[in-house]
């Protein structure tokens, strides 16, 4: 039997529910974890990616973004708690296109 699927499956309609969220999906090089942050960036989250192989992470960022979605990465090892603080505390920045504006006076 031969299961090769001869189409490209369609993408529902993005409904927007995560516009304005930020999402951190560890392991996002590949297989699930890619899939989720192209999910999340389809519906309007900014994602940040991060993984341990940067060239993955780079491919995966840079198919979000040629799709229209908001996506930065970094090289993280779960396994290193310096690591993901640094990723953690990426995530928590604006985002450069939407920085927010100074307070009045500055």
């Amino acid at each position: 039997m031969d299961n090769t699927q001869t189409t490209a499956p369609s993408a529902p309609a993005a409904s927007g529910l995560l516009t304005g969220k930020v999402a951190f999906i560890s392991g996002a090089g590949r297989g699930i974890g890619a899939a989720a942050a192209r999910l999340f960036a389809r519906e309007g989250a900014r994602v940040l990616l991060a993984a341990r192989t940067e060239d993955q992470l780079k491919a995966v960022a840079d198919q979000i973004r040629a799709a229209g979605g908001t996506a930065e990465y970094a090289v993280c090892d779960l396994a290193d708690a310096t690591s993901v603080r640094a990723a953690v505390d990426r995530a928590a920045r604006p985002s450069p296109r939407k920085s927010p504006r100074p307070p009045p006076g500055c």
